[in-house]
């Protein structure tokens, strides 16, 4: 999804991706959630030549912070998706635009990360992009 080393800025279908620490300070888009006190994340854009949704992976000090973020998410469909063979939460809903919010706590390795998916396009043509993004 993010790209294979600090210095290289393509990741998954060619999408533009920076990493940032704290010291970061994003803009609030309309209908994103609050993240919380992440430490780190990628920010992706404009893959499949700009048709993708845009994506961002956050890390968190503990599983604890990332179950903060979910319980204060807004009104969203909690589902179980299946991506390569492997199921993950993912909390949706749609406010400017579709949002998918997904966690990693089935897998001790990856309970502090989080994944925020928004898309303009349909709530399934969304849904279908997760399923074929290389999440595992």
């Amino acid at each position: 999804m993010v790209p294979q080393s600090a210095e290289s800025e393509i990741g998954y279908r060619g999408a533009t991706c920076w990493q940032t620490d704290r010291g970061y300070v994003p803009s609030a888009n309309a209908g994103d959630p609050e993240f919380g006190n992440w430490a780190w994340q990628w920010r992706c854009y404009g893959g499949g030549d700009g048709n993708d949704p845009f994506y961002r992976i956050y890390a968190y000090h503990s599983a604890v912070d990332v179950q903060s973020v979910v319980a204060a998410l807004p009104p969203s469909s909690v589902t179980t998706d299946v991506n390569h063979g492997r199921e993950y939460t993912n909390h949706q809903y749609t406010d400017n635009g579709n949002k998918i919010i997904t966690t990693f706590s089935g897998d001790a390795q990856r309970a502090t990360f989080l994944m925020f998916t928004d898309g303009y396009g349909t709530p399934g043509e969304v849904m279908n992009w997760w399923r074929e993004a290389p999440l595992n």
